[in-house]
């Protein structure tokens, strides 16, 4: 099984600050999506801290970006695969990870019916020997996705909300 921890990312226009998470934002125009989980985190952050500055944008790429782009805002928080698409259709952008991962983050795995006993063994000797050999940084690198490191632990139920805002 492979681990896929990509986290929500904060991201920066051109104005780069980097801090933990509230520490660079105190004076940034926020613009986020509405009713992801970037925006429950940032709404509820220190008991609303944020709220008088943050712009909610419809969901998708077709507003939230180009407002980073133009400065008009200053910050987001975004999952990474969402700006590695970005910055895959626009190769030439001036937006950048600030290198601050929130501690959240999703696995994906690899599923096979359990009938094919054979078929799950060769998957999974597959991946424990792509993992062993260091190849899933590569792997990113070639496809101009982020490479995150799974992080312990792999599984949690019920994350604490604290989690949310480290």
């Amino acid at each position: 099984m492979i681990k896929d921890n990509r986290q929500t990312a904060f991201q920066l226009n051109r104005r780069q600050k980097r801090s933990r998470f509230a520490g660079p934002l105190h004076d940034l125009n926020l613009t986020i999506e509405s009713g992801t989980l970037g925006d429950a985190i940032l709404m509820t952050y220190d008991h609303g801290r944020f709220i008088s500055r943050i712009a909610h944008a419809s969901p998708g790429r077709s507003e939230l970006f180009p407002r980073l782009e133009s400065g008009e805002a200053d910050a987001t928080v975004i999952p990474v695969h969402r700006f590695d698409a970005y910055r895959i259709e626009r190769p030439d952008t001036k937006l950048t990870l600030s290198g601050y991962f929130l501690p959240v983050g999703f696995n994906m795995g690899f599923a096979g019916l359990a009938k094919d006993v054979q078929l799950i063994d060769q998957a999974n000797a597959a991946i424990e020997a792509m993992l062993q050999d260091g190849q899933p940084p590569s792997f990113a690198q070639a496809t101009h996705m982020t490479y995150l490191p799974p992080r312990r632990p792999y599984v949690q139920d019920n994350p604490p909300l604290v989690d949310l805002s480290r």
